[in-house]
């Protein structure tokens, strides 16, 4: 049996070993440091910021676009629909642009049943516009972009989506030519009543922790994690739009 490799393969499991003990421990801080913030209004700020540093309603809005953000119905769909419906109310005659990749000749597909959706809620079909061929923001913005200089629509533009990818948004599409394009974060409302409840009046086993009187540890906590990991995929996805030369 030959040896004389061998102490090159140790080196080289002692380099893995090293580099995988490295990968835990900064995997370790992270998650300590996420669950640190996570007690704190830092994701929610963070958050925020994205949705309103591009946030403005021209009032002599023309055009609106809602950007795809799942199948129909689904959370992010419906908020934006929310709001675009609203923002139609307020601009009617105004363009209403669907970016949602889809067969348009589908009923049942997510770009037709936003359509529907927009036109039971008081949106005349003729100001509807499809744009079902972009499959990402910087797809959306280069088809929107040429629906726009054949005529389909004119400025300003106001794009509705989730509020981290607002910032994002509306970067990509002056990148791509608009010159006059703002945003509405699709935000959601909070809920106004007081979820503190007393324990004691429900039952069940008196031995368990009393979290009735702790709504940020049973709710707010677990909202604020779950920004966390949207916040750092959007600052990912905008750190590599920039280095693609998207905004």
């Amino acid at each position: 049996m030959n040896f004389n490799g061998m102490p090159k393969i140790k080196k080289i499991a002692s380099i893995v070993v090293k580099a995988f003990r490295i990968f835990l421990v900064s995997a370790g801080i992270l998650m300590i440091i996420f669950l640190v913030l996570a007690f704190t209004s830092a994701p929610f700020w963070m958050r925020y910021n994205l949705g309103k540093s591009k946030a403005w309603v021209p009032d002599s809005t023309q055009t609106l676009l809602l950007m795809g953000g799942g199948g129909y119905p689904s959370e992010s769909i419906l908020m934006r629909l929310h709001y675009t419906v609203k923002l139609a109310k307020e601009f009617p005659g105004s363009s209403v642009v669907i970016a949602i990749p889809g067969d348009t000749l589908n009923s049942s597909s997510t770009t037709c049943k936003v359509k529907q959706a927009l036109i039971e809620r008081g949106v005349d079909s003729v100001n509807i516009i499809l744009e079902p061929v972009g499959l990402n923001t910087r797809h959306q913005a280069l088809m929107a972009w040429d629906l726009y200089r054949q005529g389909k629509f004119e400025q300003p533009l106001v794009l509705i989506t989730s509020p981290e990818h607002l910032y994002r948004a509306v970067l990509t599409f002056r990148k791509a030519g608009f010159d006059d394009v703002t945003g509405q974060p699709a935000s959601e409302a909070m809920l106004e009543t007081d979820l503190r409840f007393d324990d004691n009046l429900l039952g069940g086993n008196t031995g368990v922790v009393d979290v009735g009187g702790s709504v940020p540890l049973r709710y707010r906590f677990w909202n604020y994690l779950e920004y966390e990991v949207i916040v750092a995929r959007e600052y990912l996805a905008i750190a590599y739009y920039k280095l693609k030369g998207w905004i």
